[in-house]
């Protein structure tokens, strides 16, 4: 995964880490990042019923991303 493209604004696809204890490891989350560190980011969820939730997702954790705030403008 290019990390480099991970920046503020862009939404990230991710899987659960096992100490999260997913009753599907296989489960693909999405979310909006909101802060990018060194080897994690802060992200807001956007999936339905957990739009609300905050969460640290480290890079390993990340399998793709999804476009950014600039991506969502162009589509409207």
């Amino acid at each position: 995964m290019d990390t480099a493209r991970v920046q503020a604004g862009v939404v990230i696809a991710y899987r659960l880490r096992p100490s999260d204890r997913p009753t599907n490891p296989q489960r693909l989350w999405h979310g909006r990042v909101k802060d990018v560190y060194t080897e994690a980011c802060w992200v807001w969820s956007v999936e339905p019923e957990y739009e609300n939730l905050e969460e640290i997702v480290f890079f390993h954790q990340i399998v793709g991303i999804e476009g950014g705030i600039e991506d969502e403008l162009s589509t409207r």
